[in-house]
């Protein structure tokens, strides 16, 4: 017989349970958070283009302001990621492009060189 699985969001809750001291906490420490706009999960598509380097810095700092938000991190190639956000599954893509309809900043420049074997 299988043993249950526990998701990360089980774990969360329990841990907030734990250093909170009673489920009531707990939720009044949730819903405070809720109240204050802060979502409980952001979801970032980037392009495979973009250097990992990049933004691990920025998402230690984002955990770091924001303990108790999950951020999930969508590795996507080509038209995916474009999709990943026309399609509702990432909150925040970083893409070679702005899609039409969508508002963006650009990041950094990426240089492509063409190579061609015989």
């Amino acid at each position: 017989m299988k043993s249950p699985r526990i998701s990360l969001e089980q774990w969360a809750a329990f841990k907030a349970v734990v250093d909170e001291g009673s489920f009531a906490r707990a939720a009044e420490h949730t819903a405070a958070q809720l109240a204050k706009g802060i979502e409980p999960e952001v979801v970032i598509a980037a392009d495979g283009l973009l250097e990992p380097g990049q933004l691990i810095p920025v998402l230690d700092n984002f955990s770091r302001t924001y303990p108790l938000t999950r951020l999930r991190v969508l590795e996507t190639q080509l038209s995916g990621t474009e999709e990943a956000l026309l399609e509702k599954k990432a909150d925040l893509v970083i893409l070679h492009q702005v899609p039409i309809g969508h508002i963006g900043v650009p990041l950094c420049v990426v240089r492509m060189i063409a190579v061609a074997h015989p």
